[in-house]
């Protein structure tokens, strides 16, 4: 298989503040570098942080959202619902073992669009209202909650080899004293 050098690029991955430069070839023509790419869906910068990609993915939840509120005039709860667990959870959770955010901020945006389905499956938009007591309400848990059974499931499915990922290298735990 031979790769068109026009069509390939490369990035440094890092998070040491000055870098070795080096300059990649193929065929003869240099390779350009960039601070970040998408791969499989999940973007990857060079200082190796996932605010760019929750960014990106909850601007991508919030039009999908934005969606399905101008196209579902229904007032039955749901159907929202069944529209929000379809078009936009997928979304916020998909490869979130991988990039499952350790910041406050992240986290929280990626809340913050599920608050605001609730609100709209709720049909609840006073500021008096309680976000929490409509999530409690719809028996949604948090994502956070969500992201953390997915990456035991995923550390599971690795641990006992239903996955095709290679566990030599993953941590194992210690048997318990």
């Amino acid at each position: 298989m031979a790769f068109h050098p026009a069509k390939c690029t490369t990035e440094h991955m890092t998070r040491r503040r000055t870098t070795l430069p080096y300059e990649y070839q193929l065929h003869g023509q240099k390779l350009q570098e960039e601070t970040q790419a998408k791969y499989l869906g999940v973007t990857l910068t060079k200082n190796l942080k996932w605010n760019t990609h929750i960014a990106n993915i909850t601007t991508k939840a919030n039009r999908a959202l934005g969606f399905a509120r101008r196209n579902i005039k229904l007032s039955n709860k749901k159907v929202k619902a069944a529209a929000y667990k379809a078009l936009v959870r997928p979304i916020l959770e998909y490869a979130s073992p991988v990039w499952d955010p350790h910041t406050a901020e992240d986290s929280a945006s990626l809340e913050k669009v599920q608050r605001r389905a609730a609100r709209w499956v709720s049909h609840r938009f006073r500021q008096t209202s309680s976000v929490n007591n409509m999530l409690e309400d719809l028996e949604w848990p948090t994502l956070e909650s969500r992201r953390r059974r997915a990456r035991l499931t995923t550390f599971y499915k690795v641990h006992h080899d239903l996955v095709a990922v290679k566990s030599n290298h993953a941590p194992k735990p210690s048997p318990p004293k």
